[in-house]
């Protein structure tokens, strides 16, 4: 790899270093077999706390001609959504906020902590895999779709998911308990 390509907006440390969180959670995700679910939790509330700060650094790319490659499988989006909803019981189901830009005017709805977590695996697997190819085109549409993504959507739920994460994991009931 030349000088040149290290310099390429790709390679640059705040990418990198989202890149690197990115997998992380993906891993997370994916390996995870808790027994509590406080220390799931906690560790979510962790990464979700860092991928916002993270994503927030991310440098603005050209969207250019190529579309990111998807490689998040609908079976397997649901196998592992079905799992953390079954782990979470009925602490997967909250109250959130319609996707709205006037936010004063905004309407409850009906969200789950299991479909956020999946739907920022699923940006985020995407994008990761885009960079394990190593082909800097592929690499900079998952970084033009992964920033716009975050903006659009998963930034969002993030918040809305820590908000629930807080009360949560400092209220005053005993998440771990089976009796909910």
């Amino acid at each position: 790899m030349g000088e040149d390509a290290l310099n390429h907006v790709v390679y640059s440390k705040d990418v990198v270093e989202f890149v690197t969180v990115a997998n992380e959670y993906c891993l997370f995700i994916e390996q995870y077999s808790a027994e509590k679910r406080s220390d799931f939790l906690i560790h979510i509330q962790k990464f979700w706390s860092l991928l916002y700060l993270k994503a927030t650094m991310l440098p603005a790319v050209e969207g250019g001609d190529q579309f990111a490659e998807k490689f998040v499988q609908e079976h397997d989006y649901w196998f592992l959504q079905n799992k953390i909803s079954n782990f979470l019981g009925p602490h997967d189901n909250y109250t959130g906020y319609s996707d709205s830009e006037h936010y004063l005017l905004d309407e409850e709805s009906q969200e789950t902590l299991s479909e956020n977590i999946m739907d920022v695996y699923q940006d985020l697997k995407d994008f990761v895999m885009s960079y394990q190819l190593g082909v800097e085109d592929a690499m900079e549409a998952a970084l033009f779709e992964c920033r716009e993504h975050f903006q659009l959507y998963w930034g969002k739920n993030l918040l809305n998911g820590l908000r629930v994460l807080h009360i949560l994991l400092y209220g005053n009931k005993d998440i771990d308990s089976e009796e909910d």
